[in-house]
Order: C-alpha cells, then structure tokens, then sequence
C-alpha cells in the first residue's frame, strides 16, 4: 500500500491498529509515517496496542528480556518496528535459542494468551494414521521423523533404503536413481547414487538410446519399397 494512500484511509478515520493489520507492517514505522506528514495520532488506550504511543526501537538487552519473557518474535518486531528478520540475527547473537512455531504456540496456549485447542497430534498419535506410508508422484515415502533432511516427518523410501545399506547419509546434491526406471523398486541392487551431473548425462544416454531404437523400430514397420526397374 502507498503512503498516501495510508494517509488518505488514515484522516478518513481507519484506525491504526486497522492499518497495521492491512499493511503488515509494525505500528511503530506506521505511526512514526503518519506523524512525519503533520498528522496528530488519535487516542489508541485500548485494544491490542494500548500504551503503545510512545514506542521507540529496542535495544539487545530488551529485546533478550521481551524473548525469554514468553513474546513471539512477531510481538517484538510489532512492537518496536524492528524486522522479524533483524530480532532473529540479535537473538542468535546473544546465543538464545529460536523457538519453533510450535513451541511458540504451545508456550501462548499455556499461559493463557490464546483460547486454542491443543495442537492436533501427528504421527502415530494421529486418529488419521495409516501405517507411515505414501506415495507421492510415484515415489514411496515412509514416516522418519528423525531424519536430517525429512519433510513434514517424511522421506523418500529409496534414500533411506540407500542410506542404510551403506550406512552414510546420502552426499548433497546426489540422487538415487532406479535402475529399472520403476520409482517404487527400492530393493538395494536397484538403486544407484549418482551426482546430479552425472544422473543427468546417464539420462542423456537413455534417451539417446530411446531414440535409436524408436528410429529402428520405425523402420522395420514401414520398410523401403523395393526398387522397379
């Protein structure tokens, strides 16, 4: 949104509060705009920024005590018009674990700053459970929470196949390839790791091959007609 459209909904009595939520910005670089253009800032006693008309950037020290006193990041970036990105890089500075989301949550719903459920439980805790398994554009993947690189507690079947036979992780930017061209054969002897560079040149080989043998095939269908003299 433009700042003068800001200034325009603003003297067309949009609260603040309704700006920073249309926005997504914080209230102190919002009220710091409006007050730069000669507006007056009305009376904001209640609601969710209230006694917050004399807000200033905070310091290291306040930001570490506001943390460790239960606020979520996008309290403090709210609060003080810092950005989200900005309090994480001071947070990690002063060597202070980052809370996940859903620590986060957990931490609002214990102290009673969020009427919410519990968090619906994942896993085998699921009532929609099915075993750990799925298939996702024909590849298998099976429930491995613990696993460095798993999505969403998930990994491809013919990584963790791969990886335990040869009891390593498998080398960045390297791909398992099936030998057979089935994505769902992950028996060991059908799997390869190859970089990706050197996957996609055996996949220029193939196709190279598809190629010839689709030209030979063509042509023993529709044979040249034999020569009149």
């Amino acid at each position: 949104m433009r700042t003068a459209e800001i200034i325009e909904k603003y003297k067309n009595g949009v609260s603040l509060s309704a700006l920073v939520r249309e926005t997504h910005g914080s209230f102190y670089r919002l009220r710091r705009l409006l007050e730069s253009h000669g507006l007056q800032i009305r009376d904001i006693s209640g609601g969710k920024y209230a006694g917050w008309q004399n807000l200033r950037p905070l310091e290291e020290e306040e930001i570490k005590k506001l943390y460790l006193g239960g606020k979520s990041i996008t309290h403090i970036a709210e609060r003080s018009g810092i950005p989200r990105s900005r309090i994480t890089r001071k947070l990690l500075n002063l060597k202070i674990r980052i809370r996940t989301p859903h620590e986060q949550l957990n931490l609002e719903y214990s102290r009673g700053r969020k009427k919410i459920e519990p968090p619906h439980p994942s896993g085998p805790e699921s009532p929609s459970w099915k075993g750990g398994r799925k298939i996702h554009n024909g590849y298998v993947y099976l429930y491995a929470p613990d696993h460095h690189s798993a999505k969403r507690g998930y990994k491809q079947e013919h990584i963790l196949v791969w990886e335990k036979v040869h009891q390593r992780h498998l080398p960045k930017d390297w791909i398992i390839h099936h030998l057979n061209g089935i994505k769902d054969d992950n028996r060991p002897e059908n799997l390869e790791a190859l970089s990706d560079l050197a996957h996609k040149r055996k996949l220029q080989i193939y196709q190279k091959r598809i190629r010839e043998l689709e030209a030979r095939i063509q042509q023993l269908e529709n044979p040249p007609l034999p020569l009149e003299f």
